[in-house]
């Protein structure tokens, strides 16, 4: 039986590696692509076959990529659509380029590698697309319009897929996390919880010099 391929994006960290490293020992070969360069936890075993240092959201880039991929193995069986970009903005402090980026990484460039591998998906009558979106992409969130707009998006967008796509037996399906341990978000806490100790240190300030006063 032919091995089958996997391609997974945003997979140099978080979800996406440990699903890469998970294929790996279940004999699955796996084509790992991110913004970081190769690190040797990526490999499990011979069964990643290629990693790919990339920025999904330049349009060249990607093409080129997908070309690749076909050039070389002739499709794939399995598409994990895992990269994605997070800020935590009030909707009237997102600017434009936030939004545009956000929905060019979230939502374009998924669209793009399904439309781009399910040909070869229909051809060999099989193929497995999850999209990996968000719990915002349920319901919304205070600071995370433009973040949960595209989450919502890629949920409609793996509906549909899902529904043009299953007489050829190819299957289109959504993961919806909650809050994953990632780079972003501990550097999101730590900013968080800096902004908070400046906070406390200048109301305390404030607070011990009025107490003086008083007690004098």
């Amino acid at each position: 039986m032919k091995q089958k391929i996997a391609l997974i994006t945003g997979s140099s960290s978080g979800i996406g590696l440990k699903i890469a490293q998970i294929f790996q020992k279940e004999k699955i070969k796996v084509l790992m692509c991110g913004l970081d360069d190769f690190n040797q936890k990526f490999k499990v075993n011979e069964n990643l076959i290629d990693y790919t240092k990339i920025d999904l959201q330049d349009k060249q880039q990607r093409q080129n990529y997908v070309q690749k991929i076909i050039l070389n193995f002739k499709g794939i069986d399995i598409l994990i659509n895992n990269a994605g970009i997070f800020r935590n903005l009030q909707v009237e402090d997102t600017s434009l380029e936030d939004w545009q980026q956000m929905l060019e990484l979230n939502l374009t460039v998924p669209f793009f590698l399904i439309q781009s591998f399910i040909p070869y998906m229909k051809q060999q009558k099989f193929g497995r697309i999850i999209n990996i979106s968000s719990q915002k992409g349920i319901k919304g969130a205070p600071k995370q319009s433009a973040y949960s707009a595209t989450k919502h998006g890629l949920i409609g967008l793996t509906k549909s897929v899902a529904l043009e796509t299953c007489q050829y037996g190819i299957t289109c399906n959504s993961i919806c996390p909650a809050w994953v341990k990632t780079t972003p978000l501990i550097q999101e806490i730590q900013q968080t919880a800096e902004k908070i100790k400046l906070v406390f240190k200048k109301n305390f300030k404030a607070f011990q010099k009025i107490n003086r006063k008083i007690m004098k």
